[in-house]
């Protein structure tokens, strides 16, 4: 069950990303322990010894 919950977490992000016009392989995100609204910081690999990290604010709509 957790590894779905990663999984849907990732794919949500990547969505997010690509509405915003930045493409992003989804396995290059880092697995992020988002589990309640608040502010997050996300991992993506972009090479290999480079990453970016950057700022979720999780909202409730």
């Amino acid at each position: 069950m957790v590894n779905y919950l990663v999984q849907l977490q990732i794919w949500i992000l990547k969505k997010a990303l690509d509405e915003k016009g930045i493409e992003v392989d989804k396995k290059k995100i880092d697995k992020a322990d988002i589990d309640s609204l608040g502010s997050y910081e996300v991992t993506i690999k972009l090479y290999q010894q480079i990453s970016a990290k950057l700022k979720v604010n999780v909202e409730a709509e």
